[in-house]
């Protein structure tokens, strides 16, 4: 299965779980370099969800309130953290390009 496909049904299960809690907004954005990142996690206070980027794009049904984004990245690449990721019903929340750096050797 290709990571596209892969990605839109991660993305139609974790849309389709999060419907049925209320939740009609979505934090989305774009991870350079694209196949350094394995993970997109967005978590808040009560709640995780995560998504498998496909091509370095993501879109992550999310409830409305203040998120924290992770990144989970392959080597060489280090973790990153984005906070404060505000969120408003019905809203699509835009992260922009998150760009991962490179572990020091």
């Amino acid at each position: 299965m290709s990571k596209f496909m892969i990605m839109i049904r991660t993305a139609f299960v974790a849309w389709n779980s999060v419907i049925r809690k209320g939740a009609v907004s979505t934090i989305n954005g774009c991870i350079v370099p694209a196949d350094a990142a394995k993970r997109v996690w967005a978590i808040n206070e009560t709640d995780a969800v995560f998504v498998t980027p496909a091509s370095g794009k993501f879109i992550i049904p999310v409830k409305a309130g203040n998120w924290k984004l992770h990144v989970e990245a392959t080597a060489p690449y280090t973790y990153v953290v984005t906070e404060d990721i505000v969120v408003e019903k019905g809203c699509i929340t835009n992260t922009g390009v998150i760009k991962l750096k490179q572990t020091p050797q």
